[in-house]
């Protein structure tokens, strides 16, 4: 089969590019929901890793990393449940990670 003489050759970072712009475009700006599941996803995220890890800081710091994440898009999407929300379980992280054995000898 001979190749289309029409079609234009990209290298991998470059299509790698455009569907990043292109998934930006219809997630941000056609569907601005996409921001709200945005921070479900951080917290979904964050509650695996709370309930996985229990008294296993290295998965409660990513917990808390996700908690955060969520704190820090629900703050940028103007969504103050959310916030809330995300303020709340950061706080309750951070409290299990002061609190872990493995940190107060």
């Amino acid at each position: 089969m001979l190749a289309d003489p029409d079609a234009s050759v990209m290298s991998k970072a470059e299509a790698q590019n455009c569907l990043d712009k292109s998934q930006h475009i219809v997630t941000h700006e056609m569907f601005p929901l996409s921001e709200f599941r945005d921070v479900q996803h951080n917290l979904a995220q964050s509650d695996f890793f709370y309930r996985y890890s229990k008294s296993d800081n290295p998965r409660m710091k990513k917990a808390l990393k996700f908690a955060k994440r969520a704190q820090q898009s629900a703050n940028d999407a103007g969504l103050p449940e959310m916030k809330l929300y995300a303020e709340n379980r950061v706080a309750l992280i951070q409290n299990e990670i002061d609190n872990c054995p493995r940190n107060n000898p």
